[in-house]
């Protein structure tokens, strides 16, 4: 291996221990995964007859355990939290050093929503591949997650039993005197109009997003055989998918 490669991982090493140390001890699922990737790291850093390049691929699919390589996808299971949009352009970026940036890449998003402000950068992003990407909604794609789906730029599917959730942009770090709180309310007013407009670019034409507008401020379900209706869903998964 060489001096550098072995560098890296011992600063991966240490980086994911004082991640580790500083957690909160009550959020036992990220203490479970960056134990996870600290043995991965520990197990490359002490094996020397691994090719150098899948190494890196192992090392990286462990790291992002929503990660498959050479299946070209990505699972977007938990909320949305400030850095993610950071953490999809090195998985989109590992995709395309294993296998080009060529072919579509896939989504798979079972996910509540959450970070507006990381949604909007995946979209960015998803608009500024050289690939087309593909959406699937299993489960459900609920709030900040539905715009992520309805963002995909080559198919979008969902399977039969699944829902899309959508409502107008909400925001819990309200503060400030009355001036402030004024412009963060015609601040989140902004953000919705960019949401909103990101599904409704994926409906169909003679349907945009007006099927919505009745339901005002309410939280809005959305079928898989409605999204077919709307144009938001492009067809439902089937055994080929697999």
């Amino acid at each position: 291996m060489r001096k550098a490669s072995m560098e890296k991982l011992l600063a991966d090493y240490e980086r994911v221990s004082d991640d580790l140390c500083i957690l909160d001890s009550a959020d036992t699922t990220k203490k479970a995964h960056l134990e996870t990737q600290l043995k991965t790291i520990a197990f490359f850093i002490g094996r020397k007859d691994i090719d150098k390049k899948d190494k890196k691929d192992h090392i990286m699919e462990m790291q992002h355990d929503n990660l498959d390589l050479s299946g070209r996808k990505i699972w977007i299971r938990d909320e949305f939290i400030g850095g993610d949009a950071a953490r999809f352009e090195a998985q989109i970026s590992a995709i395309f050093e294993h296998g080009g940036s060529e072919r579509p890449i896939t989504l798979v998003i079972d996910s509540p929503g959450g970070d507006v402000h990381s949604c909007l950068g995946m979209v960015d992003i998803i608009r500024n591949l050289p690939c087309k990407v593909n959406t699937v909604a299993t489960g459900i794609a609920a709030s900040a997650a539905m715009v992520l789906f309805a963002a995909g730029n080559g198919t979008r599917k969902m399977s039969k039993h699944s829902f899309l959730m959508y409502h107008w942009c909400q925001i819990s770090w309200l503060s400030g005197n009355s001036g402030d709180i004024q412009n963060q309310a015609v601040f989140m007013e902004s953000l919705t109009d960019k949401l909103t407009t990101v599904i409704a670019e994926a409906c169909t034409e003679d349907h945009g997003f007006d099927w919505w507008k009745p339901q005002g401020n309410k939280e809005m379900f959305v079928s898989t055989e409605d999204a077919l209706k709307y144009g938001l869903c492009t067809g439902v998964l089937d055994s080929t998918d697999f």
